[in-house]
């Protein structure tokens, strides 16, 4: 290598100045260019360095000593080259508040400490680092000072009229740093190679490289490579030279492949850099932070900026017992979400004397309902894909879906090319995770972003509020579609009644439109047609509905039955009463009576009137059909002497059977006294009981409930009434045992006699 000559020669000259410099029999011609202006460009940003003032220039992380021990790790053997394959760039990357930056300033300090940093930039927005003006410059401004050799090339590039105010930065990149570093190290010289060949004798490999560098007369090629590190990549506001430097960074590499150089970039998943820095694989080692448990360093930051709290603070020192609680350093990480930027912020208000006079105790308390302050960042970054036709229901349903679910999931469900959705949500990989197969669901990398999308005081009225009204989309979309994907299938299954609940706790100005609104919109259309096949069956379950809906506490009851107790995920009722009472009826009319319940739970007024009224006019024969309390009758003898039960069925029975009872015999002309003798409440266990006394007390147990009381008195009342001939007595505490092989009918339950057989008299 010669370095520079004097002038092109005699004779006029365009640029007198100009400058020859040869680097392996390739001449180089330079210019002078002593434009302030244009030397602008050449400053380099000392703040953009590793070795800045990070209090003043931020970001002011560095990883605590002991953690982050792993991806550190991780590093430092990519750079030696310990693992293979050697991939010659590093991008790490992850969501903001991950500690990506942390690692990064950690790796320029180690590094730097090795003479084995060649040069860093940590990009900023809204300072001087968020674009590339500068950035070659700076690394060549470092790389100079860490590689004396490269010193003299920069130096004489830099008055060069390639560096003008247009220069991109694609040029300055070449010309102030890869050049030189090929330069100085000869990427061209061919006996690279001899690394890969352990079998070569050390005196051969160095005698060919003394002949080399001889020959070639080049510096001493490094044993270990160097490192640049950038960090912040998503930082820069200039997207598009941001890919162009991806892609000549790439394009260097692939060109000169044994080159002693590394390049470690740290960013967020967004969608312009992702598409260029993962086109080569065999180039780029790709690792997500958020694969990587923080959970323990986390843990070991939380106690170590709390410890040395104590030893200074007068106030922690002077506490009675143990602070922090475990439970309350367990909330306070919990509510961190493995953000080390979150975790950092709220430790720094806990311990950090407060204007307030608050003691740390207090803050701690207040800093576990703050939000991690990314609301700005959310709404950039959401507001690159509103303008998409389908952003609403997509985001929306990712917020308040009862489960994670992948593209493919989302794209049945919501009746959305898979197409559409991966085009919403790219750019906003920043914030959320997209996997790149379908068998992982998107997720959020934060929970609260979960929290902005649903406070409407934080996302805003327009087109970021996740509403609680969207709910009722879902529960129509769980309902009324038909999924392909059996994932889908389960997901509407399970999740429906969770989603139609959800919209109708949404605010709202008039409750009765609402109930309305629900009844003509949403229930109605669930009814099958008198012609249909199933209208007999729904008839019987409208019965149902009439008997069991209003009775002392249905809600619960039912409610409760549905998750327990049905005989398949979406029945309304008891699998035991629904066979008896419906049968098979289609699926969507199985859906009524739970969609009732909770409309009517929000209900200003009575529903069932209303309801009653409006199917009148539209399906008359539906309240004909005949009173279902004598099925529930024969149905809770059934249920009314088993052993072992615990279902909202067997609890329901013995608590209301009674109830029916009363309102069968007030109303049924079926129900005479014969039937009341007939029918027998059997037991499956009564013949292995241990003693009689077991039953006796399960009886006794039942008859202390208020309830089932009520509903014998009820019952006694309506049979006196109906049934002049017989003077039934007041419930008594000597239950009847029952007759082992018949079993014990309806009148002996309720200790009724007849008066010429003795009966008990009335008390």
């Amino acid at each position: 290598m010669r370095l520079p000559s004097s002038g092109m020669g005699s004779g006029p000259q365009i640029y007198p100045d100009a400058q020859i410099v040869q680097v392996d029999r390739q001449s180089f011609t330079f210019y002078a260019a002593d434009n302030p202006d244009v030397r602008s460009f050449l400053d380099p940003i000392s703040s953009a360095m590793h070795t800045r003032d990070r209090k003043t220039f931020g970001p002011n992380s560095n990883c605590l000593a002991g953690t982050r021990q792993g991806v550190l790790q991780s590093v430092r053997s990519w750079v030696d080259g310990e693992a293979l394959p050697t991939f010659p760039v590093y991008w790490l990357c992850g969501p903001v508040g991950c500690g990506k930056s942390a690692v990064a300033q950690s790796i320029c300090e180690e590094f730097h400490g090795k003479n084995r940093l060649a040069a860093s930039f940590f990009f900023y927005r809204g300072t001087e680092r968020e674009n590339m003006s500068r950035f070659a410059a700076t690394l060549a401004k470092q790389m100079e000072e860490a590689i004396p050799p490269t010193a003299p090339l920069v130096q004489t590039a830099r008055s060069s009229p390639y560096f003008l105010e247009r220069a991109s930065p694609q040029v300055l990149l070449e010309q102030l740093v890869y050049q030189p570093f090929g330069a100085t190290f000869s990427l061209s010289e061919p006996l690279q190679f001899l690394d890969n060949y352990d079998s070569l004798s050390k005196p051969f490999v160095r005698g060919m490289r003394k002949l080399s560098r001889r020959l070639l007369r080049m510096p001493r090629i490094p044993k270990r490579p160097y490192l640049i590190v950038i960090d912040g990549l998503d930082e820069c506001s200039q997207t598009a030279e941001v890919q162009e430097f991806i892609d000549q960074l790439l394009d260097f590499f692939k060109k000169y492949p044994f080159t002693p150089l590394r390049f470690l970039i740290t960013s967020r998943i967004e969608e312009h850099i992702r598409s260029h820095i993962t086109k080569d694989p065999d180039l780029v080692h790709v690792v997500d932070l958020t694969d990587i448990c923080p959970d323990d360093d986390i843990t070991t930051l939380v106690l170590h900026e709390f410890g040395e709290a104590a030893k200074h603070n007068p106030v922690i020192r002077n506490y009675p017992g143990t602070w922090p609680p475990q439970e309350g350093l367990a909330k306070l990480m919990e509510h961190a979400g493995r953000s080390f930027i979150f975790i950092k912020t709220l430790l720094d208000y806990i311990l950090k004397p407060n204007e307030d006079g608050s003691t740390p105790m207090v803050r701690l308390q207040r800093a576990l309902g703050m939000h991690p302050g990314l609301d700005v960042l959310y709404t950039q970054t959401l507001n690159r894909s509103k303008n998409s036709p389908h952003f609403y229901n997509v985001i929306s349903t990712i917020a308040l879906s009862r489960q994670p679910m992948s593209i493919s999931d989302l794209a049945d469900l919501l009746d959305v090319p898979p197409f559409e959705i991966f085009n919403i949500l790219l750019p906003l990989q920043a914030i959320i995770r997209v996997p790149g197969d379908d068998q992982h669901p998107v997720t959020f990398f934060h929970t609260s972003l979960r929290d902005f999308l649903t406070q409407e005081a934080r996302s805003g009225p327009e087109a970021l509020f996740a509403s609680p009204t969207h709910h009722e989309y879902l529960a129509r979309r769980c309902l009324h579609s038909r999924h392909k994907r059996p994932s889908v299938q389960r997901y509407a299954d399970d999740h429906w009644l969770d989603h139609y609940g959800a919209c109708l706790e949404a605010p709202t100005r008039d409750p009765r439109q609402r109930t309305e609104y629900h009844l003509e919109t949403f229930l109605l259309p669930m009814l099958p047609k008198p012609t249909s096949p199933t209208w007999s069956g729904f008839q019987a379950l409208i019965s149902l509905f009439n008997a069991l809906v209003f009775e002392p506490n249905p809600g619960s009851l039912l409610g409760a039955s549905l998750r327990a107790d049905s005989c398949s995920r979406a029945t309304p009722v008891p699998k035991e009463l629904i066979k008896r009472a419906a049968g098979d009826i289609s699926s969507s009319s199985k859906h009524f009576l739970p969609c009732f319940i909770k409309l009517a739970e929000r209900s200003p007024f009575d529903l069932q009137l209303v309801l009653q009224r409006r199917l009148l006019t539209t399906h008359p024969p539906l309240f004909e059909a005949h009173s279902i309390h004598t099925d529930l009758v024969l149905s809770g003898l059934h249920f009314f002497l088993q052993e072992g039960q615990s279902t909202p069925t067997h609890s329901y029975m013995l608590l209301h059977w009674c109830h029916h009872l009363a309102k069968a015999v007030e109303g049924e002309p079926s129900v005479s006294l014969e039937f009341l003798r007939a029918n027998r409440a059997t037991t499956y266990s009564l013949s292995v009981l241990e003693s009689p006394d077991q039953y006796l007390n399960h009886a006794l147990w039942v008859q202390s409930d208020s309830t089932f009381r009520s509903g014998v008195e009820a019952a006694i009342n309506s049979i006196r009434d109906k049934f002049s001939d017989v003077v039934p007595s007041s419930w008594d505490t000597s239950f009847p045992r029952p007759d082992e092989l018949n079993g014990i009918t309806i009148l002996s339950l309720l200790e009724v006699r007849h008066p010429d057989r003795g009966g008990h008299e009335e008390r």
